[in-house]
C-alpha cells in the first residue's frame, strides 16, 4: 500500500515539498519566495554583472520601442509615396525636417540600421552578462555544497 502523504512516512519537509511540486507542478509560495530571495541575494553578490545585464536589457527594450516608433511612420511614408508620415519623427530628429523625399530615403535606412546595430550589441551584452552571472552563481552554489559536504563525517556520507 502506497501512502499519499510524504510527511507521514518520515520524509523531510523539503523532500515533501519537492514531491508536492512533482505532483501538482507548482511550488508552494513560501518555498518559492525563499528560493527567489536566495537567488537574488546570490546575484547581488555579483552586482557588476547583474547591473550590466540589466542595462543591456533596458537598451534592448528601448531599441524595440524605437523600431515600433520608427516603422509606423515609415510605412505611412512608403504608402503615401513620400508625401507624409514622418512628421512626428521630424519633431524629435531634425535630420527629417528637410522636405526632400530623396534625403529621407537615405537618412531613414541609416537610422534603422543604427538602431538595429545598437539592438544587436545590447542583445549580445545581455546574453553574455546573464550567462556569465549564471556561471558565477553556479560556482558559488557548488562551493557552498562542497563546504557543507566537508563538514559531514564519512558515516553521514555513506
Amino acid at each position: 500500500m502506497v501512502r499519499s502523504d510524504p510527511c507521514a512516512v518520515g520524509v523531510s519537509t523539503f523532500a515533501a515539498q519537492a514531491l508536492y511540486t512533482k505532483k501538482v507542478g507548482v511550488l508552494p509560495m513560501p518555498l518559492l519566495l525563499t528560493t527567489v530571495m536566495r537567488l537574488v541575494s546570490m546575484a547581488l553578490e555579483h552586482f557588476r554583472l547583474f547591473g550590466l545585464a540589466v542595462i543591456c536589457m533596458g537598451i534592448v527594450a528601448i531599441t524595440n520601442s524605437a523600431y515600433a516608433w520608427l516603422m509606423g511612420p515609415a510605412l505611412l511614408f512608403l504608402v503615401s509615396g513620400g508625401q507624409s508620415g514622418l512628421d512626428h519623427v521630424a519633431k524629435w530628429l531634425p535630420a527629417f525636417n528637410v522636405q526632400s523625399a530623396s534625403h529621407t530615403v537615405w537618412v531613414f535606412p541609416v537610422l534603422v540600421v543604427c538602431v538595429g546595430a545598437l539592438k544587436g550589441l545590447a542583445y549580445l551584452g545581455q546574453f553574455y552578462f546573464v550567462g556569465n552571472l549564471a556561471q558565477h552563481m553556479v560556482i558559488d552554489l557548488r562551493r557552498q555544497i562542497f563546504e557543507k559536504m566537508l563538514l559531514l563525517s564519512p558515516m553521514q556520507l555513506g
